[in-house]
């Protein structure tokens, strides 16, 4: 994905009270990300990350969150890579396939986070 659609151009405001707000900087917090990248999270998970968690630790699930980043920045160099070399080679076509093979295996990795750790 070329950094120029990469780039957010939508902005929401939204209202909360001093209760929901202070909810919302806790829970960003807790996950050590600012609250735009919590919110974000609710949306592409599409659910809210609540205090329903299973029999998870705050320490396991900090190791599962850095795993994930952890991959998350490994697909990132396989991927930016791959475009240098089809770029340089001229392989688009099977550069997509992988592209996406690595974008549905992410998401399926994130789903399985999101099973195993909310209810």
């Amino acid at each position: 994905m070329d950094k120029a659609d990469r780039f957010r151009k939508k902005r929401i405001n939204i209202y909360l009270l001093d209760e929901e707000f202070d909810i919302l900087t806790d829970k960003a917090k807790m996950y050590k990300i600012t609250k735009s990248d919590f919110l974000r999270s609710c949306i592409v998970l599409g659910g809210i990350l609540g205090d329903n968690r299973k029999n998870y630790t705050d320490e396991q699930v900090a190791v599962l969150r850095s795993e994930l980043t952890k991959i998350g920045n490994n697909i990132n160099q396989i991927t930016y890579r791959l475009n240098t070399m089809v770029n340089a080679q001229g392989l688009g076509l099977d550069f997509e396939m992988v592209v996406r093979d690595i974008d549905e295996s992410f998401q399926t990795l994130l789903r399985w986070y999101c099973e195993h750790i909310y209810e």
